[in-house]
């Protein structure tokens, strides 16, 4: 979470803060075509956005979330999502707290309340995967 909040640091002004969602959006992994069907889908979210889950072989097991999403916003929320998700174990998954983060990086006050929908439904369906999979 540091190296986020590191990149959010010394930026005030929320057409700043836009920018860098913007430009983390760009830094998605990209999610195979197959994947943007009905199964994949994130609903509750304004946007359309999927999501699709792999987990290692190891004990204990480690996520792996590539996601897309059409619109640039929510592909950078995304990608703050994916950093701090991607590689953890379905109980750092649940115990994480990413709620937080996204307002001490004063992004969550910007969004909608339908973004905000949002947001709860990508983290939703993140940890009912890690939930399976504990």
């Amino acid at each position: 979470m540091q190296a986020i909040e590191a990149e959010f640091a010394d930026v005030d002004e929320w057409e700043e803060r836009y920018q860098i969602l913007l430009e983390l959006g760009d830094t998605l992994e990209p999610l195979p075509e197959a994947c943007k069907d009905d199964e994949h889908r994130v609903h509750g979210c304004l946007s359309t956005v999927w999501m699709a889950f792999s987990w290692s072989d190891g004990e204990p097991p480690r996520i792996h979330v590539v996601a897309d999403s059409d619109s640039p916003m929510v592909r950078g929320l995304l990608a703050i999502i994916l950093r701090i998700y991607n590689g953890r174990t379905p109980a750092e998954v649940l115990s994480c707290d990413i709620r937080c983060l996204f307002q001490r990086l004063q992004l969550e006050k910007h969004l909608s309340y339908n973004r905000r929908n949002g947001l709860t439904a990508m983290i939703r369906r993140i940890q009912d995967a890690a939930r399976q999979k504990s």
